[in-house]
């Protein structure tokens, strides 16, 4: 149907309309048609909002359900929290990281080995360490007799020449030129960690258990360089001097070698008491 006939059909129907309206009066048709453009008028603004409101309502509903796919590759979800991570190079410090102190509350906890009683556990090349619940037994291997010796025999952890009253803790040392290893035992509340000092030279000991040990616990350390054993003629010059810490820093024993000043003392940690 073109433009005028459909013009001339729909006139025709409002001067029906009109006349039934107007009863015998006739309408005048330039009014008739003035309304009837007011009329179309407002159902294209009737539409126009309506569609507006379509749009924002399905807007809404979009940006509170979020789109499921991140947009760009760096933004989440509508309404969801987005996190970035920065990248961190190979061999790169991270940004927070901090230079760390040589004091002995900055020190790793000690690594705890957990064995079973009377097993061999190896410490060094040609060192070995076993334990029950009550001694520990240090070897060395001789090579000039093809044998396992006990330079200092088994610890018993219950001896009655141990001060079992308050936190101790004891050394021996064995050196080959080129290391120390130093072994002990601590009788006391378990340590966070045990820390060996030998020439200037600070190491995290090992802590060597079962779990049939109450109340004590064996522990080995590998210094490197320097030593003759302590059990030598020049064993003062050799001793290490040995302290065990709590989680919070406390200072709960120590052995600090003879004629030698407390190593821990210039990280503001009191002796152990």
């Amino acid at each position: 149907m073109n433009g005028g006939t459909e013009f001339e059909d729909r006139l025709g129907e409002l001067l029906t309309r009109e006349d039934t309206a107007w009863g015998a009066g006739r309408p005048d048709p330039a009014a008739v048609i003035a309304g009837a453009r007011r009329r179309r008028a407002r159902r294209r603004v009737g539409t126009g909002a309506a569609a507006l409101a379509v749009a924002l309502v399905c807007g809404g509903t979009a940006l509170t359900l979020g789109d499921p796919r991140p947009a760009g590759g760096a933004a989440g979800a509508a309404g969801a929290a987005v996190t970035t991570t920065a990248a961190v190079l190979p061999g790169a410090a991270p940004a927070s990281a901090v230079p760390v102190a040589t004091g002995a509350g900055a020190q790793p906890d000690s690594p705890v080995r957990l064995v079973e009683p009377g097993k061999q556990l190896t410490i060094a090349d040609g060192y070995r360490m076993s334990v029950t619940a009550t001694q520990s037994c240090v070897e060395k291997w001789e090579q000039a007799t093809g044998t396992w010796e006990q330079p200092f025999g088994c610890r018993d952890a219950t001896s009655d020449n141990l001060d079992h009253s308050r936190p101790t803790i004891g050394a021996q040392s064995l050196g080959d030129g080129e290391r120390t290893v130093v072994t002990g035992l601590y009788l006391g509340p378990t340590p966070a960690r045990i820390l060996v000092e030998l020439n200037g030279v600070q190491v995290v000991a090992d802590l060597v258990a079962t779990t049939e040990m109450n109340g004590w616990t064996a522990y080995y350390a590998v210094v490197p360089g320097a030593a003759r054993s302590s059990s030598g003629p020049n064993g003062p010059d050799a001793s290490p001097s040995v302290a065990a810490w709590a989680a919070d820093g406390t200072r709960l024993a120590d052995l600090i070698a003879p004629r030698r000043s407390d190593p821990w003392a210039a990280a503001g940690a009191p002796a152990a008491g």
